[in-house]
């Protein structure tokens, strides 16, 4: 094309491009004001990087933002963090295109989401990218492009002649060129002259000034997904050779027949749909027998029906027999929409695929209960709903998986051993799983990032399947954004009294007692304790020892675990079973505390012999005394004598991991005064699991003077020196309120303003100077618009029809990523709400524009303003107690 002669694909000029293809916002949101909402030229530059450098970090600084400039502007090819002109990760990257396509586009994808408006600028970019590779008279005309779906390649002479191209596939391909054959990024130089306007002032951005791609974008046709036409291209060189020159018919994007269900010409796939090698509808439908799940379901059933507890820890029992459903309730929905979650079973709302679910609760409510209980409810009605459930405890997930859907795979490959994963994953890629995700929280620190990614790669991959995700408060799961989060309940009194009346006890008269009582009195006093089942199996077993139920939970666990010690002996007489160790319990409870002190440390809840032997074989050599006991003896009274673990097949578990937190608090509460400072180091640089945990909070009941003069004193002061030397309520604001988020009508996002730091929280609620939840109730300046403001409308995403009623199933949804056809089908959507991400960084760095915020911010009624000054005069006090002199000259007095 004449008009674009002498232009040059490269780095920068691609980088042109693919920001001018950003989604836009409407005027209200516009101006150099807003803060980050992932469409920054850096981030999306950054998420461009990571597809070639996984192990990428953003630099801290502006650093990265010059390199960006640069790039783009065509001045630099390179810098070291960066690694585009790396030939190891270049020839990485190649290979990775070439052997898992599927996996690389996804990532890409999933990292360019947010940024990239593939639905409306999408077609224009593609247009754009092939009038630039047209006009650069460098590229022959027989180059390839890795650009179709697949990861199948296209000369360049004849991107123009596909019949219909995939957008994210097209711009993939041309950054992979670019990366692979491209590497000196400064050939583009004058190409972006033409593309920019010129540069008049200066630190003035120049804006994007060209008509490139603006005709051909009229003369090709683009689709978000793989267009229909591909499927037909697409070839399976395995499945084909199998099949010799047998023709085969596809069920969907790139999901070939299984030669192993090919029987007389037809095709079998999960038992009831059944597909012809003519591709041809048929009238008559073979007989198939049987599914390769049929075992599947009946082992996973098998196994999932009975289960150990704390009061059932030597033999199993019949999970129906006493499990209680919890109640539960549902937040980031619409309120019409919550309304009707709030009263609908766990089963049927996974059942109805509304949405992917998040079970939030904390520990012991009941999240591992309620996932067992889908997949019963689900395997026992598999042949209605032919949605096969899949069980995943995520507790063994480590950083070393290579995918979601392998990990999956072997949660069903441990109970059917002749199922391979071509069995599986046509119904993956059908959205015919029903996968429960047991245990987010239980993730090791190290892995979780590697889990996201892999859950992400997932779900671009294998769309349409319900999946369902248990966890503890551990975060916002901002990066689950697209997830229904569901509150599992605490037990009503009801609740909790059917559970005790399922319980089968070995003392009726003392269980019909405490019924009594928790009916009368216990429940409302001790609400914390019998509205959460683990606890009120706990309370059932003290009360019947102790004939109270202590208020403390430390005190509580203390009792608990006396309880446990003699337990086994309840019913058995004057008979008293002998320790493996020799030791008493309250010797016994010094090793074992230290034991869980370390594996809490190290993250470990899952253990075989060998893992459990060798670090109790560390708590032996350091603890001082000397015993004759054996690691494997200590194994054998946990999991015989005391039942505070139990064996699973090779592994061993803790009967719940609040056993592991409450003997950490006591080996953490134990060390000397010189020790607690880094023991409050290390709770602090363990902020992603501490929300839901109670080892801190157990261990500051426990020594909570020592903590205030040891640990919260010397953390406070540092702080506040910080602030001092640095720019006062607002360094104090970057350190622990960096980013404010803030919302007005229905909104999609759901986001709590949490400081920074996890003992800053922990002391802040306990000093009860806590005011960040008055942001929810505040009338911000109009200035805030400039702040990451996203509008948010209800839209319908599905219907259902049901006993012959139509039902509507809307969901929230940030108003730019409402679809053009839908808007043109439905009509334009009202705004329900607003929802703002103010950044502390952008006010100070732009402090005029923000002026009339940073003023609103800085008065004395601000929220945080408030908490602020209170929390300095509480350090002062707190100070001040624990360090003044005593007036009086008695001795006693200074104890």
């Amino acid at each position: 094309m004449a008009e674009f002669e002498n232009m040059r694909l490269c780095g920068g000029t691609f980088l042109v491009l693919l920001f001018e293809a950003k989604g836009q916002r409407r005027n209200s949101r516009m101006g150099e004001g807003r803060s980050s909402d992932g469409k920054s030229n850096p981030e999306v530059f950054s998420n461009l990087v990571l597809t070639v450098n996984p192990k990428f970090q953003m630099p801290s600084g502006r650093s990265f933002n010059t390199f960006t400039s640069d790039y783009k502007l065509c001045r630099s090819s390179d810098s070291p963090s960066v690694g585009l002109s790396n030939e190891l990760l270049i020839r990485q990257f190649d290979n990775d295109i070439k052997t898992k396509y599927y996996e690389c586009l996804g990532l890409f994808a999933c990292r360019l989401e947010r940024a990239i408006d593939f639905e409306v600028k999408g077609p224009w970019l593609v247009a754009a990218l092939i009038d630039l590779i047209d006009a650069d008279s460098t590229i022959p005309d027989d180059a390839l492009f890795h650009v179709r779906p697949y990861g199948h390649t296209v000369k360049k002479a004849d991107l123009r002649s596909i019949e219909c191209i995939c957008i994210t596939s097209f711009v993939f391909g041309v950054w992979h060129y670019i990366v692979t054959q491209v590497r000196d990024n400064t050939v583009g130089a004058d190409t972006i002259d033409l593309l920019l306007e010129n540069k008049s002032e200066t630190r003035v951005q120049r804006k994007f000034a060209s008509n490139i791609g603006k005709k051909t974008v009229s003369e090709i046709k683009t689709a978000v997904q793989p267009p229909e036409w591909e499927w037909e291209n697409y070839h399976d060189p395995e499945l084909e050779a199998a099949t010799k020159n047998i023709p085969f018919a596809f069920i969907a994007p790139g999901v070939a027949a299984d030669v192993r269900n090919i029987q007389n010409g037809q095709v079998f796939i999960n038992g009831s749909q059944v597909f012809y090698l003519d591709g041809k509808e048929h009238e008559s439908i073979p007989s198939y027998d049987g599914t390769p799940f049929d075992t599947y379901l009946e082992k996973a059933t098998e196994f999932y029906s009975k289960v150990k507890t704390l009061l059932y820890s030597e033999a199993p029992r019949k999970f129906r027999d006493f499990y209680v459903p919890n109640e539960v309730t549902c937040k980031s929905l619409n309120t019409i929409e919550a309304a009707k979650v709030n009263t609908r079973p766990m089963e049927v709302l996974v059942d109805d695929g509304v949405s992917d679910i998040i079970i939030r609760g904390t520990g012991g409510i009941g999240k591992s209960m309620m996932m067992r209980h889908l997949l019963l409810f689900f395997a026992e009605h598999f042949d209605k709903k032919k949605n096969l459930p899949i069980l995943v405890p995520l507790k063994i997930f480590t950083s070393t998986e290579p995918n979601l859907e392998g990990f999956i795979y072997k949660a069903v490959h441990e109970f059917h051993h002749d199922i391979e994963f071509e069995d599986v994953e046509p119904l993956l890629k059908a959205g015919k799983c029903v996968i429960l995700l047991d245990g987010l929280d239980e993730i090791p620190g190290n892995a979780r990032h590697h889990f996201d990614n892999c859950l992400v790669n997932f779900k671009k991959a294998y769309q349409r399947n319900r999946i369902v995700l248990s966890s503890r408060p551990t975060s916002n799961f901002v990066q689950l954004g697209h997830f229904l989060v569901v509150e599992i309940e605490p037990f009503s009194k009801e609740k909790a009294l059917e559970l005790i009346d399922k319980l089968e006890y070995h003392d009726q008269e003392a269980k019909a007692k405490f019924r009594d009582d928790l009916d009368k009195k216990l429940y409302n006093s001790h609400k914390q304790f019998a509205s959460n089942p683990l606890l009120l199996t706990i309370m059932l077993m003290t009360y019947t020892s102790y004939g109270e139920v202590p208020a403390k939970r430390h005190v509580f666990y203390a009792k608990a675990y006396e309880t446990m010690a003699r337990l086994h002996d309840a019913s058995k007489g004057a008979y008293v079973r002998p320790m493996h160790t020799g030791l008493s319990p309250e010797d016994f409870e010094v090793y074992f505390a230290e034991f869980c002190a370390r594996t809490y440390r190290a993250e470990v809840l899952e253990f075989d012999e060998r893992i459990f032997c060798g670090y109790m074989e560390k708590v032996i050599r350091h603890q001082r005394r000397k015993i004759d006991a054996a690691p494997r003896d200590f194994l054998l009274d946990l999991t015989d004598n005391l039942c505070i673990m139990y064996k699973e097949g090779e592994k061993y578990y803790f009967i719940h991991r609040s056993f592991q937190e409450y003997f950490s608090a006591i080996f953490f509460s134990d060390q000397m005064d010189d020790q607690l400072e880094r023991i409050g180091v290390f709770f602090e640089n363990q902020r992603h699991r501490q929300f839901g945990d109670r080892t801190f909070g157990m261990m500051y009941d426990m020594i909570p003077n020592r903590i205030d003069r040891y640990i919260f004193v010397p953390f406070l002061k540092l702080l506040w020196e910080k602030c001092d030397t640095g720019n006062g309520y607002w360094t104090f604001l970057e350190e622990m309120y960096p980013t404010i988020f803030a919302q007005k009508g229905e909104t999609g996002d759901y986001y709590e303003n949490d400081p920074e730091s996890y003992l800053y929280n922990f002391i802040v609620n306990e000093s009860l100077h806590r005011h960040n939840g008055e942001l929810y109730d505040m009338q911000w300046p109009d200035s805030i618009d400039y702040c990451g403001r996203k509008e948010w409308v209800s839209i319908e995403k599905e219907r259902q029809y049901t006993g012959g009623k139509r039902r509507c199933i809307t969901e929230m949804a940030e108003y730019n990523h409402v679809a053009e056809d839908y808007i043109e089908m439905h009509g334009e959507p009202e705004i329900e709400g607003v929802s703002w991400e103010i950044q502390i960084s952008d006010l100070l760095e732009r402090r005029d524009r923000f002026s009339t915020l940073i003023a609103f911010m800085e008065d004395d009624a601000f929220p945080l303003k408030k908490e602020y000054k209170e929390m300095r005069k509480f350090t002062q006090w707190l100070d001040k107690t624990i360090n003044e002199k005593p007036s009086s000259d008695d001795w006693f007095d200074s104890f």
